[in-house]
C-alpha cells in the first residue's frame, strides 16, 4: 500500500498541488498552506494521484468557502464583550388638541399641535452575567476558534487518514 503525506506531495509537485487552494479575502493563503503542512505533515493522504488531489483541494475549498467566510466574519465582529445588552430606539409622538366654535362650521380645528421626537440608546450589562464571566467567555472563544486551525482541521478530516 502506497502511503503519501501532504508534505511529500507538496515537495513532489513543487507546491503545485495547492494551485486550486483558495481562502476568504483577508486570510493569508500561504499561512493556511503552511499551517496545513505543519499539522498534517506526517499523516497519509486518502488520495495519492497529484492531479486528483489538486482537483479535490479545489472542490473542497469551494464547498467550505461560505463556512470559512461566516466564521471569519463572526470572529472579526466588533463588539464590547462587557456589554451583553444593546438596544437602539427611535420614536415620534404627535398630538393635537381640537376644538369647535359655537357659530363656526361643524368641522373641528386644531387648537395646538405638538410633535416630539425621541431617540434612545440603552446598553450595558443587564446583570445576569458578571463582567468577569463575559471576559472569560471572550477569552475562551479567542483561544478555541482560529480560522487557520479550522481550515487545517477541515483539511485533515477531508484528506488525511487518521488511523494510527
Amino acid at each position: 500500500m502506497v502511503r503519501l503525506s501532504i508534505l511529500g506531495l507538496n515537495e513532489y509537485t513543487e507546491g503545485h498541488v495547492w494551485d486550486n487552494f483558495d481562502v476568504p479575502d483577508g486570510v493569508s493563503r500561504q499561512d493556511a498552506i503552511d499551517n496545513i503542512l505543519a499539522e498534517c505533515a506526517e499523516l497519509s493522504l486518502l488520495y495519492t494521484e497529484p492531479e486528483y488531489v489538486k482537483y479535490m483541494i479545489g472542490l473542497w475549498c469551494r464547498k467550505q468557502m461560505n463556512n470559512w467566510i461566516q466564521l471569519k466574519e463572526a470572529l472579526e465582529t466588533s463588539y464590547d464583550p462587557l456589554h451583553n445588552y444593546d438596544r437602539h430606539e427611535e420614536w415620534k409622538d404627535t398630538g393635537a388638541t381640537q376644538v369647535a366654535g359655537f357659530n363656526e362650521q361643524p368641522n373641528m380645528a386644531d387648537r395646538d399641535a405638538a410633535q416630539s421626537d425621541h431617540e434612545g440608546h440603552i446598553y450595558g450589562n443587564i446583570g445576569v452575567t458578571t463582567a468577569a464571566q463575559m471576559i472569560l467567555g471572550e477569552m475562551d472563544v479567542r483561544l478555541r476558534y482560529n480560522l487557520l486551525d479550522a481550515i487545517t482541521q477541515s483539511f485533515k478530516d477531508q484528506f488525511c487518514i487518521q488511523v494510527y
